[in-house]
C-alpha cells in the first residue's frame, strides 16, 4: 500500500528543521563580581529570656496562706512575696519550747544544788584540817617535853610561893610573941597561922607542878594524843571524800545542759522552718512567672526527692539574653565576646545588637547528644548565650528571637559566588567573560563561607566570569551569608 504526501507537506519540514538548527546555542551561566558588605554568620533561633532569673522555691511545705505578688509585678530582695500555713511545726515548736523550760528548771536545781554542796562540803574540810593541825601541835608538844621557859617559869612560881610562906611564918611567930606578952588577942594569933598554912599549900603545889614539868609527859598522855590526830585526820579524809559527790552533781550538771543544748537546737530548727514559711525574695527584679496562688498546698524544694515546687520566678530585667542551641558543625566557629545580630519576631524591622557570652563546654542534654527519632540522624547541638548589649525596655521573656553570630565580616568587599571559583593546585582561578569568550584570571582569595568568596585581587566589580553549574541548582543551605544591600546568599 502507498501513502501520498503532499508536496507542501515535506516543504514545510524541511523548512522548520532547518530554523531550528539555525538557532543560537544557550548562553552558559555566569555571574557578576560584585561589592558590598561580606557577613559570614552562623543563624540559630531561640528564646529571649533574662541574663539572671531565680525560681523562688519553699523550704518547707505547707498551704499558701497568703500571695502578696502577681506576674509583672517589681521586688526587691528581702521582700515577702508569701506566707504558708504550717500548723504541724508551731504545734512541734510549742512542744519544744515547754521541753526547753523543763530542762532549763532542772539545770537550775542542779546547779543549785552543786553549788550549796560546794559550802558545807569546804566548811566541813576547813574544820577537820583545823583539828588535825590542833592535834598535831598537841601531840608535838608532849612528844618533845617542857620547854626551857616553861621549867623557868614553873620554878619562879616556887619561888615566889617560898617568899610568901616565909613571909606569913614569921608574922605567925611575931603574933605568937605578942599574944605570950598580952598584947594582943588570940584571934589574931589564929588570923596569922591560917595565912602561913595557905602560903605552904601554895608552895607544895607549885613545888608538886614544878616537879611534873621537869618530868615531862606520861606514856598515856602522848598516846591520848596520838589518838586524838587519828581520831581528825580521820574526820579530815571523810570530808575530802564527801566532795567526791560534787564529781557526780557536775556530771550530773552537765548531761542537763547537754540534753538543753539539744532541745534547744531541736528549737532552733523549726523557728528556721517556721521563718522559712515566710517566702522572700532572694533578689530584686520583676515576677516573670508566677505558678502558686494562694490556698494551693506545695512541696519543699529541699527536703523532698524532686526539686520541689516553683512559687514564682524572678528575672533581672535590666539585661535580656537570648539562648540558642548551635549545631555540632558550627559550634567551632562562635567564640566568646563575638558579636551578634539580634531580630525579633515581635518587633519587624528592629536589630538589636548583643554578644556571645557563654557558650556551653558540654553537648545540650547530655555530655554526647541528643537522641534523635528512628530513622533520623543523631543531632549534636551546644547551649549558646547571646547577651544584649543594646537597652531593651520593649523585648519580653518568651519572646522568639533569631540571633546571627557574625564570625567575619568584610564592609567593602568583592566577592563572588562559591560556583564561580576554580582551584589549580594551591592556586585559585575564574572564566572570565570578554567579547564572548572566557578566559582564565588567576585570582587572590580572601574571606570564604559556604556561599561566597571574596576576591582580592585579579578582578574588578562588574566583571562578569562562568559559573561551574547553572545559576539556581539547588544545593544544602548551611551557614548564611549577609552581603548588605546585595541581599543574602545560601548554600
Amino acid at each position: 500500500m502507498f501513502v501520498v504526501i503532499p508536496l507542501a507537506l515535506l516543504v514545510g519540514a524541511g523548512y522548520g528543521i532547518r530554523l531550528k538548527m539555525r538557532k543560537p546555542p544557550k548562553k552558559p551561566a555566569t555571574a557578576t563580581v560584585e561589592r558590598g558588605r561580606l557577613l559570614v554568620k552562623v543563624s540559630e533561633t531561640g528564646a529571649v529570656e533574662p541574663a539572671t532569673k531565680v525560681e523562688v522555691k519553699s523550704k518547707v511545705s505547707g498551704r499558701i496562706k497568703n500571695m502578696f505578688v502577681e506576674e509583672g509585678d517589681n521586688v526587691t530582695q528581702g521582700q515577702v512575696m508569701a506566707v504558708l500555713e504550717v500548723p504541724e511545726l508551731e504545734s512541734q515548736a510549742d512542744q519544744i519550747r515547754a521541753q526547753l523550760r523543763a530542762s532549763a528548771r532542772r539545770v537550775d536545781q542542779a546547779q543549785e544544788n552543786y553549788d550549796v554542796t560546794v559550802v558545807r562540803d569546804q566548811r566541813e574540810v576547813e574544820r577537820a584540817q583545823a583539828a588535825v593541825r590542833e592535834a598535831q601541835a598537841r601531840l608535838t608538844d608532849l612528844k618533845a617535853g617542857a620547854r626551857p621557859q616553861e621549867i623557868a617559869q614553873a620554878q619562879a612560881d616556887v619561888d615566889q610561893a617560898q617568899a610568901r610562906e616565909q613571909e606569913a611564918k614569921q608574922l605567925l611567930d611575931r603574933k605568937q610573941e605578942l599574944l605570950a606578952k598580952g598584947f594582943i588577942a588570940a584571934q589574931d594569933v589564929d588570923s596569922a597561922r591560917t595565912q602561913y598554912n595557905t602560903a605552904h599549900a601554895a608552895l607544895q603545889s607549885t613545888q608538886q607542878r614544878l616537879g611534873l614539868v621537869k618530868e615531862g609527859s606520861r606514856v598515856e598522855q602522848i598516846r591520848a594524843g596520838e589518838m586524838q590526830l587519828e581520831q581528825a585526820e580521820a574526820a579530815l579524809a571523810l570530808a575530802q571524800a564527801e566532795r567526791k559527790r560534787q564529781r557526780v552533781q557536775q556530771a550530773m550538771i552537765e548531761e542537763s545542759k547537754a540534753s538543753q543544748e539539744q532541745i534547744a537546737k531541736a528549737l532552733d530548727e523549726v523557728e528556721t522552718k517556721l521563718a522559712d514559711a515566710v517566702v522572700t525574695a532572694p533578689r530584686s527584679g520583676q515576677v516573670i512567672q508566677a505558678n502558686i496562688r494562694a490556698g494551693e498546698l506545695i512541696t519543699s524544694g529541699v527536703a523532698t526527692f524532686t526539686s520541689g515546687m516553683t512559687i514564682c520566678t524572678i528575672g533581672d530585667m535590666s539585661k535580656m539574653l537570648v539562648r540558642v542551641y548551635v549545631n555540632e558543625v558550627d559550634i567551632t566557629k562562635i567564640r566568646l565576646g563575638m558579636p551578634v545580630e539580634i531580630a525579633l519576631d515581635s518587633l519587624k524591622g528592629k536589630t538589636f545588637h548583643g554578644r556571645v557570652t557563654r557558650v556551653a563546654p558540654a553537648a545540650f542534654g547530655s555530655a554526647t547528644a541528643t537522641p534523635a527519632p528512628p530513622g533520623q540522624a543523631q543531632v549534636v547541638r551546644f547551649s549558646v548565650e547571646v547577651t544584649f548589649t543594646d537597652a531593651t525596655p520593649q523585648v519580653r521573656p518568651g519572646m522568639t528571637a533569631s540571633a546571627d553570630m557574625i564570625s567575619a565580616e568584610r564592609s567593602n568587599a568583592l566577592y563572588l559566588p562559591n560556583d564561580a571559583v576554580r582551584r589549580e593546585g594551591d592556586r585559585s582561578y575564574v572564566e572570565r567573560m570578554a567579547s564572548e569568550k572566557a578566559h582564565r584570571v588567576y585570582v587572590t582569595t580572601g574571606l570564604s563561607n559556604d556561599a561566597l568568596t571574596e576576591i582580592v585581587s585579579g578582578l574588578k566589580q562588574g566583571d562578569e566570569v562562568l559559573l561551574l553549574k547553572p545559576e539556581g541548582m539547588p544545593s544544602r543551605k548551611k551557614t548564611e551569608i549577609d552581603t548588605g544591600p546585595g541581599g543574602r546568599h545560601g548554600r
